[in-house]
């Protein structure tokens, strides 16, 4: 069980921060395995999927703010971008307080058939909890239409914990 931030960056020594760290650990819930540092000449990527061109950029304030390094990560954006790669950019603080909805969102929409009905339950779990507290109706749509596409592919692939009426219950 990781305990602490450097307990994360220890089980990775590859990533460059511990908020890349964060990310990369919440990836590998989901079974997802980024190359962290992914060198593109004469650019670095943070973690990334090259097999699909999915760049994902952890932007701490400390390597982030100035304007002269805004400018510099979005014209390397746009380079990219020129050749065909895809990027979520996401704050550092969000990292912190979010890691969790960042991975779910990044399972859910590059990698979702590739996922096991346990995992996308799990990250959609997340993204409703997250926009629950945001906007109710959105969540309440990204639940119904989860279950549902869930039961016409076959319910019995879910979990025993994962049951239709344990869902609904909670409405």
């Amino acid at each position: 069980m990781i305990k602490s931030l450097k307990d994360i960056i220890s089980k990775n020594p590859h990533t460059d921060s511990p908020i890349e760290e964060l990310l990369y650990v919440e990836l590998k819930r989901y079974d997802l395995h980024p190359v962290a540092g992914y060198d593109i000449f004469p650019f670095f990527i943070d973690l990334a999927f090259p097999q699909i061109k999915l760049a994902i950029e952890a932007d701490g304030r400390q390597w982030h703010s100035s304007r002269r390094q805004i400018e510099k990560d979005n014209y390397r954006q746009k380079k990219l971008e020129n050749i065909g790669w895809k990027f979520e950019r996401f704050p550092g603080s969000f990292i912190f307080k979010e890691k969790e909805v960042i991975a779910a969102k990044i399972a859910l929409k590059y990698f979702k058939g590739k996922l096991t009905v346990d995992q996308e339950m799990l990250a959609t779990g997340y993204l409703v909890k997250f926009f629950t507290k945001k906007d109710i109706r959105f969540a309440e749509r990204l639940a119904t239409d989860t279950l549902e596409r869930l039961v016409v592919t076959g319910s019995e692939k879910l979990s025993p914990d994962l049951s239709t009426s344990r869902i609904e219950g909670r409405k």
